[in-house]
Parts: structure tokens; C-alpha cells; sequence
């Protein structure tokens, strides 16, 4: 990416391997401007000395698999709300769709606070694909533009996608952003369908007014999806990322919805 080998300078695979141990990294202002500042967050990332907060290769993959999207698309099936703070999680939920054929747009929240709190992933423009995750380094005037910006962003990337899947655990409906993206859903020029998925079991029992509205849960043509026993599997919070048998039980409750998907997709087109 760079177009250089990193430390030219350090001759031998020992020495190099004792000056990586101290803590050298490679600059990142070797990387060229025109890369999404995703990739080089996942890149520093994955440079972490620390093994747990490096980036699993669900989440780098993810990743590319976000950018080079953005590049090619403009138009979504899926509009994805899945801001689960497991590890890994996420973007294994995104994997499942993408490796079913669906084009999903998907926003991603970070659990850890080693990376940016929010990563937008919107539309094929250059501001999109730089990514905007400067919150934690603004002033305050700087972060209303920056929020100005990012609603932008989420409203374009609603009207440009076909369906709103939104995953909902009980942490989401005390959150402002994902509170407003569901709200986005229906305010748009034509109201995309929304799709509920709970992460948390026993949804019917701590699920607020506001988010059954939103979703329009007393309408009885809304399907709702629980998948709480593969999210709430213990291991996805390990540092070495989930076992075998929770990716396994992921896959197949995905197999499910991604059919029902493009069900939904093609009584759309139809």
C-alpha cells in the first residue's frame, strides 16, 4: 500500500523482530492520503501490542469488504443496524449476509474504546470513504458539524437501501444514535421496511413503547427474528474471538433470515 518495504534500514529478521517487540510500527504517513482512513484504523490496529485489542480477521475483512463496496455501489438491499459491543459480532453478521449474495450497507460501532467509537460507512464519496470518526479530538461547534454530517450520511444510506435490519439488544434503546437511525427509516421520502432482530432473549419483556412504534411492531406484515442464543454465546467475548460452534449457530439463524430477505426483496422489485 505504502509502495516500500518497512524498515529498510534493519538488515536482519532478528534484529528487525527485536526492534518490532520494543514497540517500532511502520509510519502511517507512508500510507497515500487516497487510502479510507478505516484501512489504516484497522491497520494501526492490528499493530497493537496488546494481542486483544488487535482486529480479528472477521473485522479486517469486514473492513475491505466495506471499502471496496463503497467504490462499487450505490444502491443497497440491506441497510444494516447492528451495534452489538461483543467482539466481533457484528461483523460476522455482516459476513453472513454478504457471503449470501445480499449488498449490504452497514454502520459499526466499535465495542472497544482502543478504535473509533463510530465508523461511518456510507455512500461512494470521498468524504464517506475517509471515514468520519473525529469525536473524541473536536471542539464542541466542530462536533455539532461532524453530527450534521453523519445524519446526512444515514439518511442517504437509508434512501439508498431497499430494507432496514435492525439488530436490538437491551442496551439499544437507550441509545441516541441508533434511536435515530430507526426513526431515519421511516421518515424517509418512501419509509423502508424494517426488519427487528433481537440479540437479547425474551424480547416482549424490556422492549420500550418507542422502539415497538419505530419498528412497527403492532403491524402485523412485520416479521421479528431472535437470534439471542448465538449472540449471547460467551465466547464472543473472547480475546482469541468466538469458538466454532457459535459461528456455526450464527450461520444458521442467518440462513434463515437472509432467505427471508430476499423474499422481502423480491415482492420490492416485483
Amino acid at each position: 500500500m505504502a509502495e516500500k518495504k518497512p524498515f529498510p534500514d534493519f538488515k536482519s529478521e532478528m534484529v528487525l523482530s527485536g526492534k518490532v517487540h520494543q514497540g517500532n510500527r511502520p509510519s502511517i504517513n507512508d500510507i497515500p492520503d487516497t487510502c479510507p482512513r478505516k484501512v489504516v484504523s484497522m491497520i494501526t490496529d492490528s499493530w497493537d501490542g496488546h494481542r486483544s485489542k488487535r482486529r480479528s480477521a472477521i473485522e479486517c475483512y469486514a473492513t475491505l469488504k466495506h471499502c471496496h463496496g463503497l467504490m462499487v455501489n450505490t444502491v443497497y438491499d440491506v441497510y444494516l443496524i447492528c451495534h452489538s459491543k461483543k467482539q466481533g459480532f457484528s461483523d460476522c453478521v455482516y459476513n453472513c449476509f454478504t457471503q449470501r449474495g445480499l449488498n449490504v450497507l452497514f454502520i459499526n460501532q466499535h465495542g472497544s474504546t482502543t478504535r473509533s467509537d463510530v465508523e461511518i460507512v456510507g455512500m461512494d464519496s470521498a468524504k464517506v470513504i475517509d471515514d468520519i470518526n473525529t469525536t473524541n479530538y473536536c471542539t464542541n461547534d466542530s462536533i455539532k458539524e461532524t453530527t450534521t454530517i453523519e445524519e446526512n450520511e444515514i439518511v442517504a444510506g437509508i434512501s439508498s437501501s431497499q430494507i432496514v435490519l435492525v439488530c436490538i439488544d437491551k442496551s439499544f434503546q437507550d441509545d441516541e444514535s441508533c434511536l435515530f437511525e430507526i426513526k431515519e427509516a421511516r421518515k424517509v421520502k418512501s419509509p423502508r421496511p424494517i426488519v427487528p432482530v433481537f440479540l437479547d432473549a425474551d424480547y416482549k419483556s424490556w422492549l420500550n413503547d418507542e422502539v415497538k412504534y419505530r419498528c412497527r411492531m403492532g403491524d402485523a406484515s412485520v416479521k421479528t427474528f431472535d437470534i439471542s442464543q448465538s449472540a449471547n454465546d460467551a465466547s464472543w467475548m473472547n480475546d482469541d474471538g468466538p469458538s466454532a460452534g457459535a459461528v456455526a449457530s450464527l450461520n444458521t439463524e442467518m440462513n434463515i433470515l437472509s432467505e427471508y430477505l430476499r423474499q422481502q426483496l423480491s415482492s420490492l422489485i416485483g
